[in-house]
């Protein structure tokens, strides 16, 4: 049991350092092949990562006014273990 929990927490860590790596990428893609200003590109970028952080909250209320509570919790709870917290 104790491996599985170790397994998954590093699952979750590397996801989560992928997904900066590929942001990092996007914003060299912006500046190099788009040829946009690198405060712009950071703009954009930071504005995506946010919206993708704040996404879960809305499509929770949405899930649990559809779907019912149940399936809420286990949102939730999966969220949350995404999130590190």
């Amino acid at each position: 049991m104790t491996s599985f929990i170790w397994i998954k927490v590093k699952g979750l860590t590397w996801s989560d350092k992928f997904s900066e790596y590929v942001l990092w990428l996007m914003a060299s893609f912006l500046t190099d092949v788009w040829q946009l200003n690198y405060k712009i590109a950071a703009t954009g970028v930071n504005i995506f990562r946010g919206l993708a952080d704040i996404a879960p909250l809305f499509l929770q209320q949405v899930v649990d006014s559809y779907l019912g509570i149940g399936v809420f919790v286990i949102i939730s709870i999966r969220n949350l273990q995404y999130n590190g917290e």
